[in-house]
This record gives structure tokens, sequence and C-alpha cells, in this order.
């Protein structure tokens, strides 16, 4: 079987992936993924229902929530089965894995469950300390909306 290999667009500059923003990984899905490594077809979308348009071009997305398209996009890509979208094919290559897709990855990969893995577990004392308080009122609420 043939591996095939995806290389890094000219339009974005190229990084390990574990590097990429959410923002830089969905330039990097449309220069490598859409658009045939062409930044320059990217500024030229014309693909305004994709999920990823509005983050194309990474400027000028103050306010907005790439993790929550990234997933809507994976979904997508998935034909909307969660299970799909856990067990992406489109993971960091794998040796033993015998299929066509050996050797391709897909930039959107790490932050495909809509979470960004940087930043999983890190919290703060005070901040674990503020969420225990609440999670303990929001609990005695609860048992006296059931009694």
């Amino acid at each position: 079987m043939a591996v095939v290999k995806v290389r890094p667009g000219r339009g974005v500059k190229a990084l390990p992936r574990h590097k990429y923003t959410p923002g830089r990984a969905i330039r990097r899905y449309c220069v490598d993924w859409c658009m045939n490594r062409s930044a320059q077809e990217v500024e030229l979308c014309v693909i305004t229902d994709c999920p990823l348009y509005q983050f194309r071009l990474i400027r000028n997305n103050k306010g907005r929530q790439p993790l929550k398209t990234i997933r809507k996009k994976c979904l997508n890509c998935s034909v909307y089965n969660n299970k799909l979208v856990k067990n992406c094919y489109a993971s960091d290559p794998v040796e033993d894995r015998s299929t066509v897709f050996q050797g391709i990855y897909c930039t959107l990969y790490p932050y495909r469950m809509g979470k960004n893995p940087k930043k999983a577990g890190k919290m703060s004392e005070e901040q674990r300390g503020k969420l225990r308080e609440r999670m303990k009122k929001l609990r005695a609420e609860q048992l006296k909306g059931k009694t």
C-alpha cells in the first residue's frame, strides 16, 4: 500500500503540529487539506457554509470560538458520529497501522473534541477551591429542590 504524506503549504509557517494554536491549526487545515497547499486559494475561498470559513485567514478572530468550530468541522468530516471523531484515523502516524491513511495527519486532530489539550488540568489551588465551593452550593441547591 502507498503511504501518503501531507506536506506543509507555503502560506503558513510550518511548525510541529503540537505547536499550533487552534487558529493556526485551522489555517493549516485550509491550506493543506482544502486548497491543495495554496495560501492564495484560501484567501479566495468561496465555500462560505464551511464551519472554518470565518477562521481561514487567522486575523480578526478575537471574541470567536475556534474550538467549537473545529468540533463542528470534525463532526461534519465524520458524518456526525461522535465515535468516529474520537477514534479519528488522521492522528499521528502509527507504524503498525496498515491502512491507506498511514502517515496522514490532520492539524485539527488535537482539538477534535472541542477542547484545548494544552490547557487541560492547569488550575491553581485558589481556582480549585472556588470551584469546590461552587459545586458544594450547586449540590446543596439540588438536594433542596428534590425534597
